[in-house]
């Protein structure tokens, strides 16, 4: 993602391909694992997202992406929905199955293999 997108050129990015991982001034991570923050996460209906949703959401959190140094913003579509959320780049495989499962997540995003992760909490000892 070119570093000067504006809101639409995300969001028509994230309905197109069907996700999104992107930072002001940050390269997009080509390497490692996504892990979202808690408490980070807000849902679109498909049918209704459009700019406005990134510009807005962007604006709500712009402080945590900075700050972090390994935060970015994230979003994809799932089925009927468009997911936005803050999320940590981590390297180590095993420490991002770790933070999805201490965050409470469902899965992980994996950049190496291009493929989520599913977490099965049954399984899962803290």
């Amino acid at each position: 993602m070119m570093q000067t997108a504006t809101a639409r050129d995300i969001a028509a990015d994230i309905v197109a391909e069907g996700g999104q991982t992107w930072a002001p001034g940050k390269v997009a991570p080509a390497g490692g694992h996504m892990v979202s923050l808690p408490g980070t996460e807000r849902v679109i209906p498909l049918d209704y997202f459009c700019a406005s949703d990134v510009a807005l959401y962007v604006a709500d959190h712009a402080e945590k992406v900075t700050r972090d140094g390994r935060a970015y913003f994230g979003a994809w579509v799932d089925g009927d929905s468009v997911y936005l959320d803050i999320s940590v780049n981590v390297m180590d495989a095993g420490e991002a199955v770790h933070l999805g499962f201490q965050w409470g997540q469902l899965a992980i995003y994996s950049i190496d293999a291009d493929e989520v992760i599913e977490l099965d909490h049954s399984t899962y000892r803290k």
